[in-house]
């Protein structure tokens, strides 16, 4: 500190750019704290004679909680806060991320942080040789790495030196998909030893204001303790990872040479491959190219002796990007993802790199699961024992979620090829997809969780497998729990498809109500097809029509057996009276019956009376079905009664109309009311139309089709 005074020093106080100075306590500053030229000091005095009076004092406490970026941690006494990008210079060199929080001990001491996306989330060896990269990169020497534990689980730190003497220590923690790396400098490295135990405990107080979900593989986590229940950051969005990863790989790859350093050359070019690999955004066949580009750019630079990691890496990605990938021959892509998953495994050994070894394993499995050339049977085969193998180390105990993942690709290997004999597939289809619920949970992947429950009722459902009846109410029972996930709103074309597989469970069920079970596959496959519609899924659409065609016409002709009727010879009208007024079924008789006559029009009116018990609403909907009912029961009152009648071609709006010698015009249900007081449901039968100036026809069919309801619907159920 260059000037001097005779006055007393109270603080240390901050200009808008973070540039300190000292202040007396009547506000004056005395001198900054940086050894600039004058007029710098010129400038940086003005804007801290500015900030007096209008800035408060720099937060200093024990403990800092920051809910807006979700976490806390302890801060001993002596450190300011201050808001992001306010870190000097040569602390952060360029080429580093934009910090998100600063803090400041002193002019010669500061911690910031930076928060990241970062999913998959990756375990300390991989952050390590980031932060490594990256500290090189910055121009960092005599960079060191290792591990800290914080909330129960190990995270990485580097430790390195910056140019002008500046020491520095980053803690890279990685929870619920993103970064936290901590970066603490001090301008003396010569004291950094005294103050990195600080650091450390600073660093292992770190903790999120929301619970930590389980990491990936064998990195096994502790929860944070005690997560404050409150809203955490944002929820974080898949689709920009991948970008992340790019943008971040794209920078780092300009920052190393091929010739002088390949070998990080070829490792920020797998990082930039798995980025396009993984992408959403953009067009899918172009970000597969682009990945297969730089996978093979690592093939120039290694081979199984020169960075063998590396050149097995890039063969284990161009297997995945090769099985997926569009572009030029089908069969061809598929023989060249083989060949590259079966180099891969020159370096990856079971002993030696177990992970790689099952996660090779897997992907070959799948390659030779697509494979167009050769044996079907063999290359299924080949599939089977690849799973298998991967299988050896991806146990349920130790790779929960990875056990799964191979199990549901088992599931579809046997529930799509019928390889080994139709029934044979199904059964280890619905095994390996048991074995799959074994490491998915409803908490923690439950679209993964859905879909195995979604698929097995599918499998349950198939006519290849003969286990009897007992199999539909399984398959119900799968379909219930997939749809606890899958919603109309959040997933509508999953939960479509598994409304139309629990239809067919319920057609095939033998438990409760046989009408029940009708009326629910009708409802089922309905609600299906107002998703997928004729013209999204023409094929989808015609097979559910021709399925809710069926299940209609088998109630048309069933329903009378399960309680209701008398049995309705042409029932079409009533049926789908049922499908809008469904309820409780209700006991009616016929409380009378007369034959109305007049100079202009013969009627016929019939009134029957409900038993006490339904709420209003309730007997109103049973008087509906009881006036679509009697529309259609007038062709079997007239049979009963030997009278001729006919249906019309031309119905009376949504009931049916009948053609009965002696009318001139068609007959049908003409008027309807109801007396909710005296539980009576009042009905007119009588002509469509009538001419005036015209006499009635005769009363005597009036007369006999009164005898025919009375005979034969004096007591109805509906």
């Amino acid at each position: 500190m260059r000037a001097g005074s005779d006055g007393a020093i109270t603080r240390i106080e901050a200009d808008p750019d973070y540039a300190c100075a000292v202040v007396e306590s009547n506000g004056r500053i005395l001198a900054d704290d940086y050894d600039l030229t004058p007029p710098e000091e010129v400038q940086i005095v003005e804007r801290a004679k500015k900030s007096v009076g209008k800035k408060s004092r720099p937060e200093v406490q024990e403990h800092y909680r920051n809910e807006e970026l979700g976490f806390e941690m302890a801060l001993p006494g002596g450190w300011a806060v201050h808001g992001p990008g306010s870190v000097r210079s040569e602390f952060v060199p360029p080429g580093m991320p934009d910090t998100d929080l600063v803090f400041s001990h002193s002019a010669d001491e500061t911690l910031y942080i930076v928060i990241e996306v970062m999913w998959p989330e990756q375990e300390p060896e991989y952050t390590e040789q980031l932060a490594m990269t990256r500290a090189r990169a910055i121009g960092g020497d005599s960079v060191e790495g290792g591990r800290i534990t914080v909330g129960g689980r190990e995270h990485a730190w580097v430790r390195f030196r910056l140019p002008g003497g500046i020491g520095s220590k980053a803690y890279v923690i990685v929870w619920n998909g993103k970064a936290y790396s901590l970066t603490a400098s001090l301008k003396d490295v010569a004291n950094m030893a005294a103050r990195e135990e600080l650091w450390d405990q600073i660093a292992a107080s770190f903790r999120l204001l929301v619970p930590v979900s389980p990491a990936p593989g064998s990195f096994t986590p502790g929860p944070s303790p005690d997560p404050a229940p409150i809203p955490g950051p944002e929820v974080y969005d898949p689709m920009e990872s991948p970008e992340s990863v790019i943008n971040l790989a794209s920078r780092m790859l300009s920052m190393f040479d091929r010739k002088r350093d390949p070998e990080r050359w070829a490792g920020v070019q797998v990082l930039v491959g798995e980025g396009y690999r993984n992408r959403v955004k953009g067009d899918r066949v172009e970000n597969i190219e682009k990945a297969i580009y730089h996978y093979e750019q690592v093939l120039l630079v290694s081979c199984q002796r020169i960075f063998p990691e590396l050149w097995a890496a890039a063969h284990n990605n161009l297997t995945i990007v090769y099985s997926k990938r569009s572009r030029g021959s089908k069969a061809e892509n598929l023989e060249k993802a083989v060949e590259h998953g079966e180099l891969a495994l020159q370096v990856y050994k079971r002993r030696t790199a177990p992970e790689d070894w099952a996660m090779t394993q897997n992907n070959l499995a799948e390659a030779h699961q697509k494979r167009i050339h050769g044996n079907r049977e063999e290359n299924v085969r080949m599939a089977e024992t690849c799973y298998q193998r991967a299988l050896e180390v991806y146990t349920l105990d130790s790779y929960p979620v990875k056990f799964a993942d191979t199990h549901y690709n088992m599931m579809f290997l046997y529930g799509f090829h019928t390889d080994f004999g139709p029934a044979l597939d199904i059964t280890r289809a619905i095994y390996h997809g048991e074995e799959a619920l074994k490491g998915y949970n409803r908490e923690n992947h439950p679209e993964d969780w859905a879909m195995v429950h979604s698929q097995i009722g599918h499998f349950y459902v198939d006519p290849k497998l003969d286990w009897g009846d007992g199999r539909f109410e399984k398959a119900k029972d799968h379909c219930e729990l997939a749809l606890q996930v899958y919603t109309r709103e959040t997933h509508s074309v999953d939960w479509a498809r598994t409304m139309f597989t629990l239809a067919q469970a319920y057609a095939g069920r033998k438990q409760g109500s046989l009408l029940e079970n009708v009326d629910k596959v009708i409802e089922c496959v309905s609600k299906a097809m107002e998703i997928l519609t004729r013209n999204a899924y023409p094929d989808q659409w015609r097979v559910m029509n021709d399925f809710l065609t069926a299940a209609r016409e088998y109630r048309r002709s069933q329903f009378n057996e399960a309680g209701q009727g008398p049995r309705l010879t042409y029932p079409h009208h009533y049926i789908d009276e049922l499908d809008r007024q469904r309820g409780e079924p209700g006991r009616l008789t016929l409380d009378r019956s007369l034959v109305m006559e007049s100079p202009f029009v013969n009627t016929l009116i019939l009134e029957y009376r409900w038993a006490k018990g339904p709420s209003d609403e309730e007997a109103r909907k049973l008087c509906k079905r009881v006036v679509m009912y009697i529309a259609c029961a007038i062709y079997d009152a007239a049979q009963a009664a030997r009278l001729p009648c006919e249906p019309s071609a031309v119905p009376n709006g949504q009931r049916p109309a009948w053609i009965i010698p002696g009318e001139r015009v068609p007959v049908s249900l003409t008027l309807s009311e109801v007396d909710m007081n005296s539980r009576i449901c009042h009905m007119v039968i009588g002509a469509m139309m009538t001419t005036v100036g015209e006499a009635p026809a005769g009363v005597d069919h009036w007369k006999r089709l009164k005898t025919g309801f009375e005979e034969r619907f004096g007591v109805i159920t509906v």
